[in-house]
């Protein structure tokens, strides 16, 4: 966006494919994955949720370290929000 990068960080249900929080950053580190989640969890209840994530050592840093559950997958229902997320590139 005029000549600068962001990332964006959203939360897809892959149950329904809706897109309960999102958030554009400048830039994407453990510390910013640890603030979208906080987000997150002050809007839903993920307390009990497993993360689909792919390799991003942020994200994965990020959950880690508020302790929450995730499984690094690639394919299957992670195939689903890569969808979602091709939608919102376009």
């Amino acid at each position: 966006m005029n000549d600068e990068r962001y990332w964006l960080y959203a939360a897809v249900d892959p149950a329904t494919d809706k897109i309960p929080h999102f958030r554009l950053f400048p830039t994407y580190t453990t510390l910013i994955a640890r603030e979208f989640l906080t987000e997150l969890a002050e809007k839903h209840d993920v307390s009990d949720a497993v993360f689909l994530v792919d390799d991003a050592d942020d994200l994965i840093g990020g959950l880690q370290q508020e302790n929450y559950s995730y499984r690094v997958q690639q394919h299957g229902l992670r195939n689903s929000v890569e969808r979602v997320f091709r939608e919102v590139e376009r």
